[in-house]
């Protein structure tokens, strides 16, 4: 078996990466993700949940799939102290998913405590065979999980799934990161216009139409300092014919559902020697719960897309601590990753870096499978939504940064 899942084998997939790249804007978060996982993996139930390290109290979860009353179960009979998976990935090397029966193993009934015994009992009374766990972030006392079940129904996790699996790591890692950024704006006020007035940079919001919702001030502003740009609170709109085909090519990709769709983020790069703008698009789900909404934004469950609009003379800079630490990169390969994000060619990184373009080529083959990225729009989606922010403000750490 091979070490590597090839490409074609993740395209099944693309829909669950989609899910996760709407969960920090979605009203459920990370439910429909969880639920198609389920779905694909055919599991027991899929729950991913942020935990007290100091009483072990789960203090919130999102949880999908059949067995969903077995993980309520748990929860109230606070089974957490008896988990010994738990135990044996918190120490183990992080972004990764562990399981049961192949890497951890099931301990000797005589050695076990009575909290795990009493794990035990749950588990099997339940009848599940199998789980698989990885953490996702920390920060202080707190700790963030997800842990997936197959019961007796089905077959144990496999070398193929847990190699998928961990493919999938990143983008859950970067989807809750982002969860944790948009969540005191969420709780601050849903309205959708102040969550885009509240971006550092230029956004837009489009609806599932493609219809333009709200620009933030600070597009606007771009717009005045960039020639190619039309940019008012109700226009955005590209000079450059070009350009403005591939970004509305782009736009109605993003929008589109369908077996078909192959990313979950598409770029479109303005260049211009003055200005060059990268322009990220990511889709974005909402549920409406508010029955008396005269006009809303959205349909049930309805996904539109939103627009990031990065300058590239004045770019936000990558965080190449948190790019070392959560992916493991090298110096030159978090260079290269800085250039990348300012929209240089691999031969214009080759000339800075003096370098050959052949070596430039095997540093992004390198980081493409460090970080998850399978076409260079992915890893400039990684670079763009990764946190802006020293690694020492108040927000979610990725697991791999801490240890």
């Amino acid at each position: 078996m091979t070490e590597t899942i090839e490409k074609k084998s993740l395209f099944r997939f693309s829909d669950l990466i989609d899910l996760l790249y709407q969960a920090p804007t979605h009203q459920q978060g990370f439910q429909p993700f969880l639920e198609l996982l389920v779905t694909e993996f055919n599991l027991a139930d899929a729950v991913l949940h942020i935990q007290n390290t100091n009483n072990l109290a789960i203090e919130s979860a999102w949880i999908a799939g059949p067995k969903t009353d077995v993980i309520i179960e748990y929860i109230e009979k606070n089974l957490e102290e008896g988990n010994y998976i738990h135990d044996y990935i918190d120490v183990a090397p992080p972004s990764r998913f562990y399981t049961l029966l192949g890497d951890i193993g099931r301990p000797a009934t005589k050695s076990l405590t009575p909290s795990q015994k009493l794990v035990e009992q749950w588990f099997d009374g339940n009848q599940l065979l199998d789980v698989s766990s990885a953490v996702i972030g920390r920060i202080q006392n707190q700790i963030a999980m997800i842990s997936i079940h197959r019961d007796l129904q089905a077959a144990a996790f496999s070398q193929d799934d847990v190699l998928i699996l961990n493919e999938l790591i990143p983008h859950i890692q970067r989807a809750f990161v982002l969860y944790q950024q948009f969540a005191g704006i969420r709780k601050d006020s849903a309205n959708l216009q102040q969550l885009i007035a509240h971006l550092p940079h230029g956004a837009l919001l489009y609806d599932s139409k493609g219809e333009l919702i709200c620009v933030n001030q600070k597009a606007i502003e771009l717009g005045e300092l960039h020639c190619d740009l039309d940019v008012s609170d109700t226009r955005f709109s590209i000079k450059d014919i070009s350009v403005k085909q591939d970004y509305i090519a782009n736009l109605f990709q993003v929008l589109k559902r369908g077996d078909d769709a192959k990313q979950a983020c598409r770029v479109t790069h303005l260049t211009n020697k003055q200005s060059p703008i990268t322009i990220l698009l990511v889709p974005f789900g909402i549920e409406h719960t508010d029955p008396y909404q005269e006009q809303p934004l959205f349909n049930e469950f309805e996904v539109g897309a939103m627009v990031y609009l990065y300058d590239r003379q004045h770019p936000i800079h990558v965080n190449s601590n948190f790019l070392q630490a959560i992916f493991g990169l090298t110096e030159t390969e978090t260079a290269v990753c800085e250039l990348i994000a300012k929209g240089y060619s691999r031969n214009e990184i080759a000339t800075i870096l003096e370098r050959s373009a052949h070596t430039i080529k095997d540093h992004i083959k390198s980081i493409f499978v460090k970080t998850g990225s399978h076409t260079q729009s992915d890893l400039i989606a990684t670079l763009l939504t990764s946190p802006v922010y020293p690694p020492c403000r108040d927000r979610y750490l990725i697991e791999s940064s801490i240890t």
